[in-house]
Formats: C-alpha cells, structure tokens, sequence
C-alpha cells in the first residue's frame, strides 16, 4: 500500500492549490500581512481557506508558499527610478519630457 502524505497526494506530491486559493496565499503574504510570523499566518490561511469551503494545505506547505511568495522579487514599481527602466516600464512621451526635467532636477545640489 502506498505512503499516504497527510493533506497531499499518494504520490507524494502536493494537491495542486486553486487559483482562489493561490491569490489568497499571495495577498495575505506579500500585502495584508507582510510581516506576520510565516507559521501563524499560515493558521489563519487554513482558518480563511476552510471558510470558503475548499480543503486547506498542511501547514507546512503553506509556509512554503508564504516563503515563496515573500521572496519573489519586487514589482518594477517598488524599485528606484533611473532612465534605464523605461525600456522595461515604458511611459507616454507627453510625459517623459517633465518627468526628465524632475529627474535632472533632482540630481542637482542645492
């Protein structure tokens, strides 16, 4: 008889999670509770997954997913600005030219 791994699947690997409850995850994590000890988060995840009436992850592997997303890398928008971002964060032209003059402005010791 094969190993049955409590809140996964018989072959070892874990449930694959909603997309509800992946967002959930995610949000609680990275916004709501940014700073909540990963463990205790992950009791009030299982408290709000259940709720909803969706069958809820080990603990253990919801401290994975707190640690996962709480490592991804920033939004582009939570990084400094430089005029090499705007390949990668285009903005409309009218704009760039103040946006420009407030960044040279900026630079310049008063």
């Amino acid at each position: 008889m094969p190993k049955h791994n409590k809140g996964g699947s018989r072959n070892g690997r874990p449930r694959a999670l909603s997309e509800e409850t992946e967002k959930l995850i995610n949000s609680w994590s990275t916004e709501v509770y940014p700073d909540m000890d990963r463990e205790v988060l992950a009791n009030k995840l299982i408290i709000e997954i259940e709720k909803q009436g969706a069958k809820a992850p080990t603990v253990s592997t919801l401290i994975a997913y707190i640690s996962t997303y709480r490592n991804l890398p920033l939004k582009p928008q939570d990084y400094p600005w430089a005029t090499s971002t705007l390949k990668d964060n285009p903005m409309p032209a009218e704009t760039l030219h103040y946006v420009l003059k407030v960044n040279q402005y900026s630079g310049q010791k008063h």
